[in-house]
């Protein structure tokens, strides 16, 4: 059951993240490119095919979302066993997001392997790398704390 949902994640995922600079990823993919390498990936769980899927499916997704959908709909139950209520209810649900957050995300530094790496584990965890936090100024030596204003504020927690 695990690898079955595994499965249906990277469907969405490999039609939503990737970098379009990749000069082996053609930026006006065709609908069977797009299958062919998604089959490969889900069947050979390699990195290189996982992150050739995750490029083209970009592609794809960027020249035309709708339709890119209707094809992650028309490959999911094939690529992951699922019935095909099931796909599209969870694609209609998770993909048009995906898809406007992962336009959004910065390619070129190797998201694309993250993405694999986070999805199914296909790809090699990254390494940690270090930063510098700076902050605007310093803690103040004596803080005072406010005073409460007496009003009562209504929050909202969404969780998963």
């Amino acid at each position: 059951m695990l690898f079955r949902t595994q499965t249906l994640t990277f469907v969405v995922a490999a039609f939503v993240c990737a970098t379009a600079t990749a000069q082996t990823t053609p930026i006006h993919p065709t609908a069977d490119q797009v299958r062919e390498l998604i089959t490969k990936a889900a069947t050979t769980k390699k990195c290189d095919d996982c992150v050739a899927a995750v490029r083209i499916s970009t592609n794809y997704a960027r020249n035309d979302a709708t339709v890119a959908i209707e094809l992650a709909k028309s490959l999911c139950p094939s690529v992951t066993k699922y019935p095909a209520d099931v796909c599209n209810g969870y694609l209609d649900m998770q993909l048009p997001v995906m898809i406007k957050s992962a336009l959004r995300a910065d390619y070129e530094r190797g998201d694309d392997k993250v993405i694999c790496h986070a999805v199914l584990g296909m790809c090699p965890s990254p390494a940690a790398t270090t930063a510098t936090i700076r902050f605007p100024k310093r803690k103040p030596r004596f803080p005072t704390v406010p005073r409460h204003s007496g009003k009562l504020v209504d929050v909202v927690h969404l969780s998963e």
